[in-house]
């Protein structure tokens, strides 16, 4: 009779042994990034391979992921329509997102006044920006007088001893916004050489996107300041304290300021989006519904037309409708005449468009 030997081996539940983690890591993070549970977030699109590997074991899985668009959200709108009192309606989040007065202000004509000698300031809720993996913030303000060294005009985070901690922030005498995991020796920032004080109805757009690491601004719809090279990521910011025209430093100063409109986004605003709501200014918001285009042949061209506040579009392109994937075109819209225009090469053979956000 022939005798077997049976080799033996101990069985690990990964699940439950602590001395074998998993770990999460994306090829790509610009396209997704994935946190340490293994969640997915989509960042821009394209294709991202997400690895999941027990290092200590050696072994590992591989699955890619295609993000075919990361919309851009208007989460919040303060247009100050108030006529009265000490609140600030949130026309987009809703009453639960309504900021206060806590030192009173003026309002009037849809506009809101805030003075330094009263220490006026807008108070928004906490956790304004939960879960945010980038945010663009919005306004239309005016600063009438010169604004003091140091003074805010908005600070998200939280303050300990007295002291700014893990914030994101614009500082507009010194003309720069910045994103901070700590205190300001912590701050990552874009600098624009830009005082706000004296100026009128300046259209501000600050876009803070660490996945893809950048943070910039914008006034009046011009690049005036951009850091490319950022590794802060929003979940370092802690916004127990969401403040317009108010420090998160407790001892520094106040500004006289004017408030027509303040808005944040859930993503990051793209320079074609900034350019149509410079256009069309604080009353109008951009509309991510499909827009209905406009189709012009003219000789050895196409042109494609849109609305205007219809920004961010990008067109694709493939030769049959069944079968091929869709590719860029590579040409970039213009603004013409209150519209986005694209104007095509025609080549003789058969293509399809379609428009992407």
């Amino acid at each position: 009779m022939w005798g077997q030997k049976i080799a033996s081996a101990s069985l690990v539940n990964l699940t439950t042994n602590s001395a074998y983690v998993i770990s999460y890591f994306s090829d790509n993070p610009g396209i997704a990034s994935v946190d340490a549970g293994g969640n997915v977030t989509g960042i821009a699109g394209g294709t991202a391979n997400i690895i999941a590997a027990y290092r200590s074991l050696g072994i590992s899985a591989t699955q890619a992921v295609k993000v075919v668009s990361v919309p851009v959200s208007l989460v919040h709108r303060y247009n100050f329509n108030e006529t009265s009192g000490t609140n600030c309606a949130d026309s987009i989040g809703g009453a639960p997102w309504n900021g206060t007065l806590p030192n009173g202000g003026t309002f009037g004509g849809g506009r809101l006044a805030l003075s330094a000698t009263g220490s006026q300031y807008v108070q928004l809720p906490p956790g304004i920006l939960t879960n945010d993996t980038a945010v663009t913030i919005e306004a239309w303000l005016t600063y009438p007088n010169q604004i003091p060294n140091n003074a805010f005009f908005f600070g998200f985070g939280n303050t300990i001893s007295g002291g700014g901690y893990n914030y994101i922030f614009c500082a507009p005498q010194a003309g720069r916004v910045a994103i901070s995991g700590g205190t300001y020796a912590s701050e990552q920032n874009a600098y624009g050489n830009f005082d706000f004080s004296f100026h009128t109805n300046l259209h501000f757009t600050a876009v803070f996107n660490p996945p893809l690491g950048y943070v910039t601004f914008y006034t009046n719809g011009v690049l005036a300041g951009l850091n490319n090279s950022v590794t802060t990521p929003m979940s370092s910011v802690n916004d127990a304290l969401s403040y317009i025209g108010k420090s998160l430093y407790t001892a520094d100063p106040y500004a006289d300021l004017g408030l027509d409109e303040f808005r944040v986004y859930n993503g990051a605003l793209n320079t074609n989006q900034i350019t149509a709501t410079q256009v069309l200014g604080p009353n109008q918001l951009l509309n991510a519904t499909n827009p209905i285009v406009g189709i012009a042949l003219a000789g050895n061209s196409l042109t494609l037309s849109w609305p205007l506040a219809s920004a961010g579009f990008a067109i694709q392109a493939r030769t049959n409708l069944i079968l091929g994937a869709w590719s860029p075109t590579n040409l970039l819209p213009q603004m013409t005449n209150g519209q986005w225009q694209l104007i095509i090469p025609v080549t003789g053979n058969a293509q399809y468009f379609r428009m992407l956000q």
